[in-house]
């Protein structure tokens, strides 16, 4: 379903030597958290740099970058996926970020669809944010709004590319990850045993050794993270709870307990 990686690799003219692929992979995914940390408003902030630097120094892009044939593309995927975040949330014009934002997550899904993970948590992350700030209600629920329709949008175009380019090229999906059977019944039907599974997944990346990802894994590192983060999340429920702010409470309890699905949403499609 890759159908975006044939059109880059011949705007690059099929050269992905190193180091041209590994720092022009690394630009791209730089770029994309200065996208991130504009949404949150970091630009300029020392933890901004720190951001950064705990993304670029993770696991997940050193495998990234030892895919040197098309690494670049899918440091793209990930600038594409975070970027579309924020033109929904920083431009006035709410009609052009829906129409920008849709192009860009199917272009996204269409170089590597595991991103898609990325703009959903962005999202979610964005709405609790919201939800704690000075934010209305009404924002909020729009904001949503905006972003559900761009995410359909651009699921329904990528797979409209996808079957045109199967079509002109005259090739059959492979059955890699269970891509030859992928229909809107099939993920009806396992969306709640794939939804269980997001959680599984979630649980075993952090708290688990079968995914080896870290040295600080042997230690429990993580719970006491999760600990301390879950302990100001917690704190900041009970502020809106003194508020009496329910409708916002009860978007933001929903937020966090989604925080796993959003990270795998590609699992459930």
């Amino acid at each position: 379903g890759r159908w975006f990686l044939l059109f880059l690799d011949r705007f690059r003219m099929g050269y992905s030597a190193d180091p041209f692929s590994s720092y022009l992979a690394l630009l791209f995914i730089a770029c994309g958290n200065m996208f991130l940390a504009d949404i949150f408003s970091l630009i300029g902030k020392k933890r901004s740099y720190l951001v950064s630097a705990m993304i670029l120094s993770s696991t997940t892009i050193s495998v990234l970058l030892s895919y040197r044939f098309t690494s670049s593309n899918f440091g793209l995927a990930y600038l594409l996926s975070i970027s579309a975040v924020w033109v929904l949330y920083k431009l006035k014009n709410r009609w052009v970020g829906m129409i920008v934002s849709s192009v860009m997550i199917c272009l996204s899904l269409g170089a590597y669809q595991a991103d898609l993970g990325c703009t959903s948590l962005l999202i979610l992350l964005v709405i609790l944010f919201m939800c704690l700030g000075q934010a209305s209600e009404k924002d909020i629920f729009e904001f949503f709004i905006r972003c559900a329709v761009s995410v359909t949008v651009a699921c329904l175009v990528y797979k409209l590319i996808w079957d045109l380019s199967l079509s002109f090229f005259r090739l059959e999906p492979n059955s890699y990850n269970g891509a030859s059977n992928v229909s809107v019944s099939l993920i009806l039907k396992k969306m709640p045993v794939r939804i269980l599974a997001t959680y599984t997944q979630f649980f075993k990346y952090f708290f688990g050794n079968s995914i080896k990802h870290s040295i600080f894994q042997q230690y429990k590192f993580y719970v006491i993270v999760f600990m301390a983060f879950g302990g100001v999340l917690l704190w900041k429920g009970f502020s809106l709870a003194k508020k009496k702010s329910w409708i916002r409470l009860a978007i933001y309890l929903s937020g966090i307990i989604l925080i796993p699905v959003a990270c795998n949403v590609s699992m459930i499609l």
